[in-house]
């Protein structure tokens, strides 16, 4: 993570192909478009400052995990 950026790794698990992920900024409560992905991590870069929670949704076949939520905060 820099001050405008911020990437994760994610480990994929029984069922589960790839994760749909997106992000609500509070500040103004702006809500990314979702992207989806297979690959093993995502980043995102040029954020402005501010409280930031990432949604990771699972994507699959079958049932699948709880999707998982974090937080965190840019200070750009």
């Amino acid at each position: 993570q820099t001050s405008n950026s911020v990437s994760f790794a994610m480990q994929h698990s029984s069922g589960v192909t790839g994760w749909a992920v997106y992000y609500i900024r509070a500040e103004d409560n702006y809500t990314s478009s979702t992207t989806s992905t297979s690959a093993g991590s995502i980043s995102y870069t040029n954020l402005p400052a501010g409280n930031y929670t990432f949604y990771f949704d699972p994507i699959g076949p079958g049932p699948k995990p709880l999707p998982i939520i974090t937080d965190d905060l840019l200070m750009g």
